[in-house]
């Protein structure tokens, strides 16, 4: 007999006993006692299961109104799994995907080591990352400073300067071209940086 049928049965026993008392009739049970203990374990058997609703809708499992509330023996599993992969994995080191250094063990003081940005996510019902750590969860060791909003405003800023420095050393050998010959040795001096670099930030220097 499952927890359903025990809670309907002794609904069904509260029942008669009252209907039996409206009609004068002595209920079918030794006395009043019965009919407390009775109710008692229906209250207590509803708040268990009011309980358990709470626990599987939290979790994700069901909230026993849009979807059938999974059973603790069904939760078990996929409980410990993911228990056991954060156990496996606590000591692993993280890496700052900009920089490269290793991240402290420390979660985000803003997501609190989930990566995602809530108020974001509930406001457009799709994912956002954190701003803080940029989704990784984890405080970066070696930029306390600086948000990872602050270090990719750095590397975007750096990116534009190599921009600029490509498009001003293709301007001067444009115009270089047009130089008298021979080229003097400041300019040719020029030229040779402006090819180290250029090839250094092109990734042909090798």
């Amino acid at each position: 007999m499952n927890t359903n049928d025990v809670l309907f049965k002794g609904k069904t026993m509260l029942s008669t006993i009252d209907y039996a008392r409206t009609c004068g009739v002595s209920p079918a049970y030794p006395d009043s006692s019965v009919a407390e203990v009775i109710g008692a374990l229906v209250d207590e058997i509803e708040r268990r299961q009011q309980d358990h609703r709470d626990f599987t809708s939290r979790l994700g499992f069901g909230d026993d109104i849009s979807e059938p509330a999974a059973s603790l023996s069904d939760m078990v599993d996929p409980i410990e799994a993911a228990f056991s992969e954060q156990r496996d994995h606590w000591e692993c080191p993280q890496f700052c995907e900009l920089c490269g250094e290793r991240l402290a063990s420390t979660r985000c003081p803003e997501c609190h080591g989930s990566g995602c940005n809530a108020p974001a996510c509930e406001a457009s019902g799709a994912y956002a990352e954190c701003e803080y750590c940029a989704g990784v969860g984890w405080v970066h060791d070696g930029c306390v400073e600086n948000t990872y909003a602050d270090l990719a405003a750095e590397v975007e800023k750096l990116h534009g300067t190599v921009d600029s420095f490509r498009a001003l050393a293709e301007t001067y050998k444009s115009n270089a071209a047009q130089l008298p010959e021979p080229h003097g040795p400041v300019t040719q001096a020029f030229e040779a940086a402006a090819r180290d670099i250029l090839a250094i930030i092109d990734g042909t220097d090798q």
